[in-house]
């Protein structure tokens, strides 16, 4: 029995690199507060990393896939249906992103992972209708195992959070919306993303749709970036330092990481493993929390942790079949 239905090395690299630097951005984003506030513009900072993910991507389709810049240019003009698709998860992606910054600032970073773990069996609903694949009673079971793992933990608020999202006059309930909003948003976009990447609509090179998504992206965070901008107060985004400071460019560059390795993610395995990728972080960030922030590990949360490991081992014995394969593009025949 595979666990997870990682059945090779391939696999379990791209799944191991995904936990790690979900778990950076976290810990990083935490590290980078300054008595819960940002003393940098962070849309500033997540355009950055958009702008040097789509260098990247364009890099790595000319060095990594051997092809010529013209042929870049080729494949970029020739998937018009495609390039305007990624404009919906872009979008959804980039205010996922700004919102991270937002929740946590509200919330721990322990809390921050749980609860976006509370879309875990809405991501079985949007992954059967997208790709028309039913899940067995095993793979329901063992979301369903998950979720009730997350819950128990979320139910365990202390009064310190309460005070935590009063300093910044943030009602308890409008912090929980914030997460809530930026789950259901990168839910929806990590599945629709998988469905492009995995050729539903055309087969295109991976790094071509890096491209699009990037692209969009910018042009989304750019928006962001202007209207946090001119319409809100300094509460979350501060200019009293650069964004070309070590702890800010650690983030960036991790946002870097996290973008190229959730695309190879989404290819090669599926958003079922990917949620519970994102579980297990809530098996190590109560140690982390702990030791990094002095966050308490609490009876729920070791509760928790076996229901995870419980419904990794219920699932591992009927996984979602993947698909595993990086299709290379055309080269220039000119």
């Amino acid at each position: 029995m595979a666990l997870l239905g990682l059945t090779s090395y391939e696999n379990w690299i791209i799944f191991l690199l995904y936990i790690i630097v979900s778990i950076n951005h976290a810990i990083l984003t935490t590290a980078s507060q300054d008595g819960k506030k940002y003393k940098f513009d962070a849309t500033s900072a997540v355009l950055l990393a958009e702008i040097l993910k789509l260098a990247t991507a364009c890099a790595l389709f000319i060095f990594w896939d051997k092809n010529s810049f013209r042929n870049l240019l080729y494949e970029v003009s020739s998937h018009k249906k495609v390039m305007a698709l990624y404009s919906i998860p872009a979008f959804l992606y980039s205010l996922s992103n700004n919102l991270s910054f937002i929740n946590l600032s509200l919330h721990d970073p322990t809390t921050f992972i749980i609860m976006m773990q509370l879309r875990i069996v809405l991501t079985g609903v949007i992954y059967q209708i997208l790709f028309q694949k039913k899940l067995s009673w095993l793979q329901w079971i063992s979301l369903i195992v998950l979720t009730c793992g997350c819950i128990i933990k979320h139910l365990d608020f202390s009064a310190e959070e309460d005070t935590i999202t009063s300093i910044y006059n943030f009602p308890f309930t409008i912090g929980l919306v914030f997460l809530l909003l930026q789950s259901c948003m990168a839910l929806f976009a990590g599945i629709y993303t998988e469905y492009l990447l995995k050729g539903k609509k055309e087969d295109v090179n991976i790094w071509i749709q890096n491209i699009y998504m990037y692209v969009h992206s910018i042009f989304w965070n750019f928006v962001f970036a202007v209207v946090a901008a001119n319409f809100l107060d300094d509460h979350f985004w501060k200019t009293e330092e650069s964004i070309f400071q070590p702890k800010v460019l650690a983030i960036v560059f991790n946002y870097l990481c996290f973008g190229i390795v959730t695309s190879i993610f989404l290819k090669m395995l599926n958003s079922i493993v990917k949620s519970f990728a994102i579980a297990i972080e809530m098996v190590l960030m109560p140690v982390l929390g702990h030791f990094l922030f002095g966050v308490p590990v609490s009876v729920s949360t070791v509760l928790s942790i076996v229901l995870v490991i419980i419904a990794v081992q219920i699932y591992s014995r009927n996984p979602v079949s993947n698909q595993p394969s990086l299709p290379r593009t055309r080269k220039d025949s000119n």
